[in-house]
């Protein structure tokens, strides 16, 4: 925990040894609060019909270790050059979003609840690109992390949902050629689309689906995900379906919803370690 307070500024590559070489103390395991974790992981595993084996394990103990709590890898990359951050961190499809933010036009960035969820946006501010994220709270300017400071927080700690004002809010930053960063599977908010999502009644809010019908602009899932080294790869995929005319505002939302879920499933699905420990509870 001091290693990980917002005081220190140690890079990604020794924080991540750190903490690996924590998360294999056999302390830790014998712990009790572990123990109910590895069960209720076990029966998470089950529930969504992956295999259960020793390496998802510890990769979603070393993965979840102090999370969300104590953002340490953010802290990490915020500390590192721009060549270790290459070494690190590998993009695949960056290009689908440059290619409209250079072009003017604003994005609607739609980003899930997994381990790594926030690194896309502090690398993106890093970079120079103009976002704006809609988080449950400013973790990261509380830690200190220097290059949250470019990015524009929309606080929901205190709200219930993403409410009017803050959809034309919204709208009118992406006409000014702005990322809009926002989850799709988050809990935070009324109404939506209720699924059958692996043998379970889930809701999804619809809120990324009306900002994308109300301003026109695409939406581009983004997925950050770990592997057992602590190397990182931010996955931008192509933007949702835009529809056609014949399609109806409504039916149009639904469609986008359930095209974002199915991605979401297949990210579960292939990379279940990523998964913060909150969710899997849940």
């Amino acid at each position: 925990r001091i290693l990980a307070n917002k005081m220190s500024c140690i890079s990604y590559p020794l924080i991540t040894k750190i903490m690996q070489d924590f998360a294999k103390r056999q302390s830790l395991n014998n712990e009790q609060d572990f123990k109910k974790a590895a069960e209720i992981y076990k029966n998470f595993l089950h529930a969504i019909g992956v295999s259960e084996n020793t390496r998802t394990f510890d990769d979603y103990k070393f993965f979840n270790l102090f999370h969300p709590h104590i953002p340490w890898r953010e802290k990490g990359l915020d500390c590192c050059t721009d060549s270790e951050l290459d070494q690190w961190v590998s993009w695949n499809g960056l290009d689908i979003l440059t290619d409209f933010i250079d072009s003017g036009k604003g994005v609607i960035l739609l980003n899930s609840h997994f381990v790594g969820g926030r690194i896309p946006v502090l690398l993106l501010s890093r970079m120079g690109y103009p976002v704006i994220s809609m988080e449950h709270e400013d973790r990261l300017n509380k830690f200190n992390i220097k290059s949250s400071s470019r990015i524009e927080m929309i606080e929901m700690k205190n709200k219930s949902g993403f409410h009017l004002q803050g959809m034309y809010k919204a709208k009118s930053e992406l006409e000014h050629g702005k990322i809009f960063h926002i989850t799709g599977d988050g809990y935070q908010g009324k109404g939506g689309i209720t699924v059958d999502y692996f043998g379970c009644n889930r809701e999804f809010r619809t809120g990324f689906a009306d900002l994308a019908l109300l301003s026109g602009a695409p939406v581009i899932p983004v997925f950050c995900l770990l592997n057992s080294k602590g190397e990182i790869t931010i996955e931008i995929c192509e933007p949702l379906s835009e529809g056609d005319e014949k399609m109806k505002e409504k039916q149009h939302r639904i469609a986008l919803v359930h095209e974002y879920i199915a991605l979401l499933k297949s990210r579960w699905l292939k990379y279940p370690s990523n998964i913060p420990r909150l969710t899997v509870r849940q």
